[in-house]
């Protein structure tokens, strides 16, 4: 992945979809006309999507610094495509949503995620009117 950034990168000038190609052990790259191929990738389902410019540079950039454990693996939808991999520490999984040819984010499995309110934990009081925290040790 180090040796794509650079064209990668030059993808979020262009103001288009960064066309992603699976087949069983690449991953074709376009944008317009320009054309990169990543050699060694697992891919578990093939096809093609096109995914926005910022999202696309954000996983290269960070999968070519992390230190990683085995192989990247690809999988895909006409909605999404997700990325597998590993460091010594966990696995990851990033999903990058599909895009219209105005970048408009496809959000078929994106949720959107509400603030939950914990019900608030009550401290039992001690035979002396106090919270259980609040009495003295001994």
């Amino acid at each position: 992945m180090v040796e794509i950034v650079p064209t990668v990168k030059k993808f979020r000038k262009d103001s288009a979809p960064v066309r992603l190609t699976l087949a069983a052990q690449s991953l074709s790259i376009a944008c317009h006309k320009k054309i990169v191929s990543v050699p060694a990738l697992s891919a578990q389902v093939c096809g093609t999507v096109d995914v926005h410019p910022d999202d696309f540079v954000a996983i290269t950039e960070a999968l070519a610094h992390l230190p990683l454990k085995g192989t990247i693996s690809a999988s895909m939808d006409e909605h999404m495509v997700v990325f597998r991999f590993a460091t010594a520490l966990a696995s990851y999984e990033v999903h990058l949503p599909s895009v219209s040819d105005k970048l408009q984010r496809f959000n078929r499995h994106i949720v959107k995620m509400s603030p939950v309110t914990w019900p608030r934990v009550v401290t039992p009081l001690g035979n002396d009117g106090r919270p259980n925290d609040e009495l003295p040790n001994g």
